[in-house]
């Protein structure tokens, strides 16, 4: 079964040690349930329903809203398809994006693109040359993502259509409840950006 640390629960309330401790009684099941899903184009309601709390970034003003990290606790099987999925994209992703891009792709990180900076610049400045660099931050990207346009980016990238299905289960029919010191919110529909979580 998928690799699963302990975390916050989602909304269902299962942990991942109970998918551990019952993976072989459990894995046939859920394999036939995610199938299921598949082939019907989306999951069944109770599994991409997540709870939405807010955790403080560190050395923030309280009071501003932006000070704030959202974080969705999804529930365990959810996890695991999305960790599935995930599995068997992971090969394809050196095709799938430019060797530039470097947050959020394993092995990478941000030091590369800071020393090639350096390297134009000291090219600049060795060769007297005039040098233009654009830096692009996608300023809250996760929550920004419009699904069409990501389905139409996939498609076009050549992904076999069952595996864009497989993918589009994540993004069919999401709901999230707000959890504040209140209580918890009505379930609110999802239709843009991708959970964190």
């Amino acid at each position: 079964m998928i690799s699963l640390r302990a975390e916050l629960l989602g909304p269902d309330g299962l942990p991942a040690d109970l998918y551990k401790t019952f993976a072989t009684a459990l894995a046939p099941h859920l394999l036939y349930v995610f199938e299921q899903s598949v082939q019907e184009g989306s999951l069944l309601i109770s599994q991409n329903e997540a709870l939405l709390v807010s955790l403080p970034k560190p050395r923030k003003d309280p009071m501003e809203l932006g000070s704030y990290h959202p974080l969705a606790m999804l529930n365990t099987d959810y996890k695991m398809l999305a960790k599935m999925i995930v599995a068997r994209l992971a090969p394809m992703v050196p095709d799938l994006v430019h060797a530039d891009q470097n947050g959020f792709v394993p092995a990478q990180d941000t030091s590369h693109n800071i020393r090639r900076l350096f390297c134009v610049m000291h090219y600049s400045t060795r060769e007297w040359q005039i040098v233009g660099c654009l830096v692009l931050d996608l300023e809250k990207a996760f929550d920004s993502l419009e699904w069409p346009c990501l389905f139409g980016v996939l498609r076009q990238l050549g992904l076999e259509p069952l595996f864009l299905r497989m993918i589009k289960l994540l993004y069919t029919s999401p709901r999230v409840q707000v959890r504040t010191s209140g209580g918890i919110s009505e379930p609110v529909e999802v239709r843009r950006g991708t959970r964190q979580g």
